[in-house]
C-alpha cells in the first residue's frame, strides 16, 4: 500500500487527483470493511492535516475535541463523485 498525502478538498484542480482521492477513499472502505470519509484534522500541537476515517468515526467526532485531535471538517465520498461528474 502507498501512503498518500491528502491536500484540502476544496482545492483539487485536476481530475486525477479527484480520482486518486476517490481511490484512496475506496481503498480504505475495502481494507476497514466501512464507509470513509477525508476529515481535517485541527492537533493543537502539530497543527491541522487531512486524514481518512470511517464515516461514523467522522460524524461522531465532529466538532468534538478527542485528545488532542479535533475534526473540523469532514466530505464523504459523494462529494468527490459529484465533484468528479461536474468536473466532466
Amino acid at each position: 500500500m502507498v501512503t498518500k498525502t491528502l491536500t484540502n478538498p476544496e482545492m483539487l484542480r485536476s481530475k486525477s487527483s479527484i480520482i486518486d482521492v476517490i481511490q484512496s477513499i475506496e481503498e480504505f472502505e475495502r481494507m476497514n470493511k466501512t464507509s470513509g470519509a477525508i476529515v481535517k484534522v485541527q492537533n493543537r500541537s502539530l497543527g491541522a492535516y487531512y486524514d481518512i476515517v470511517s464515516l461514523k468515526d467522522a460524524q461522531q467526532n465532529y466538532r468534538k475535541w478527542v485528545g488532542c485531535d479535533i475534526y473540523l471538517k469532514f466530505w464523504e465520498k459523494n462529494y468527490f463523485l459529484d465533484l468528479l461528474r461536474n468536473y466532466s
